[in-house]
């Protein structure tokens, strides 16, 4: 009994980490921004990879001038215009 419940948390564990791997909170770096960058060429529609394209835009732009806050938010626009239908 044990050993089928373990089994069953870690298939939820495994299932669930990609979602939830988006929810945390993101960081300014080159890393995140180029990950980022490959995920807009995976959005579904040209609307979703306008749209984060631009806040990608902002959120270098930010991260140049040092405003990590303002780098974040545009970093986080840029997922949601991925994400949302």
């Amino acid at each position: 009994m044990l050993k089928i419940m373990t089994l069953a948390a870690a298939a939820t564990i495994a299932l669930s980490s990609a979602g939830y791997a988006q929810t945390l909170p993101m960081t300014c770096d080159a890393t995140n921004m180029e990950n980022l960058k490959a995920d807009v060429k995976k959005a579904p529609s040209d609307a979703q990879k306008s749209a984060a394209q631009a806040a990608i835009g902002d959120a270098t732009m930010a991260m140049q001038a040092g405003k990590v806050d303002d780098c974040v938010m545009a970093m986080q626009k840029a997922r949601m215009a991925i994400d949302t239908p």
